[in-house]
């Protein structure tokens, strides 16, 4: 089941794939120079790998096994695909094998056939038990409510907040939120965000910590807050404690209206304001620029986590007893996290997990574009 990227003109791409057997671990890194030109090192056992320039169709190939890379033209003349075959393990589910019962033996099926895909972070190993992705997330029509890039948040006092081009999660920027004062364990900045309606839907949060000397400064308990709502005396609120987190970058997610505590009575079909809240372990305790960050708030429901297939697909080989479907990530959608797995689901009013995939990390940016081709043979 390939898995394609497209890098761009000066970047640098690399994925990977674990396997047991002879092949332990296939890296491939490639930089695309300049138009038409690639340069890429790769390290496996028993590679073959050929120079590759100019769009020309190439193949690395592993002796023994099925993996390959291959490197082709992608129409504008700044662009070009990688593709690699980093399917790490994949299954269909109990709920997959049971829409095929029903579609091949019941005159009226009550389950309808697989049309959508979802993708996640999750890292557990496929399960025929498994009804949906682990860590799934949102791929499109997700609502932003702050994407960090400007910093014209209202800070409290001891709270500086500023640009941080250096650790983000989308688009250039996130948004440093520097503890500089002793004036008390508690400090916040808040701003009034677009008026979104909250019904039925999640807020999403990126929170950055440095290291682990960072994280110790944290007050062990309620240490982050997430204020959505009306005003400063009408929101919901969701609390963390130090244990929550961990260094490096922490999803907030599921954040929802039925697990928030209310303060006051936020106008949830026209929330509009938005705080972030920090308590440090002692009121002495202070940190730099770099060392707390946020990005990427967004709101998010159900809806946002699916994408149909191509159009034209399945596409049916009666002779080879082949389907092959092809699901797009295009370069504005999922962007900000290391997709793991991958899935199919039906159209049902509960959608059904037809299949559950584990891939090589990819890190998705507004650079990459990504095509995944499930294929399944009858026999």
């Amino acid at each position: 089941m390939p898995i394609v990227g497209i890098p761009k003109v000066g970047q640098t791409k690399s994925l990977f794939k674990d396997e047991s057997g002879s092949l332990v671990v296939t890296a491939v890194t490639l930089t695309v120079t300049s138009s038409g030109v690639f340069q890429y090192a790769v390290s496996a056992n028993n590679l073959n790998y050929d120079v590759v320039s100019s769009g020309v169709l190439q193949t690395l190939s592993v002796s023994g096994s099925d993996v390959k890379v291959r490197f082709v033209g992608y129409g504008e003349i700044t662009g070009y695909s990688l593709e690699v075959d980093a399917m790490v393990s994949s299954i269909i589910t109990n709920d997959g094998k049971r829409i095929h019962l029903d579609r091949v033996y019941n005159s009226v099926p009550s389950r309808s056939s697989p049309i959508k895909f979802k993708i996640g972070m999750g890292v557990t190993a496929p399960s025929l038990t498994d009804v949906d992705l682990v860590n799934p997330v949102p791929i499109q029509g997700y609502e932003i409510i702050d994407s960090c890039e400007v910093s014209d948040w209202s800070d409290g006092s001891d709270m500086t907040t500023s640009l941080n081009g250096t650790h983000y999660k989308v688009g250039s920027y996130s948004l440093n939120l520097t503890k500089d004062g002793t004036g008390g364990t508690a400090v916040y900045t808040e701003k009034n965000t677009p008026s979104l309606d909250f019904t039925s839907k999640e807020l999403n949060v990126w929170v950055y910590i440095i290291d682990a000397s960072m994280l110790a400064k944290l007050a062990s308990s309620g240490c982050l807050e997430v204020w959505f709502g009306s005003d400063s005396s009408n929101y919901y609120k969701w609390v963390k404690n130090r244990s929550d987190l961990v260094v490096g970058w922490n999803r907030l997610n599921n954040l929802t209206s039925a697990n928030a505590t209310v303060v006051g009575s936020p106008v949830i079909a026209a929330c509009d304001y938005t705080r972030i809240k920090v308590t440090s372990d002692i009121a002495a305790t202070i940190w730099g620029a770099g060392d707390l960050s946020m990005d990427d708030i967004k709101l998010t429901e159900s809806t946002d986590y699916f994408k149909t297939f191509e159009a034209g697909y399945p596409s049916l080989d009666y002779s080879a007893l082949t389907a092959t479907i092809r699901c797009r990530v295009t370069a504005t959608m999922a962007n900000g996290y290391d997709l793991k797995e991958f899935g199919l689901v039906n159209a049902d009013g509960t959608p059904l997990l037809y299949s559950r995939d584990l891939t090589g990390t990819i890190s998705k940016s507004e650079t990459d574009e990504i095509i995944i081709e499930p294929k399944f043979t009858e026999g």
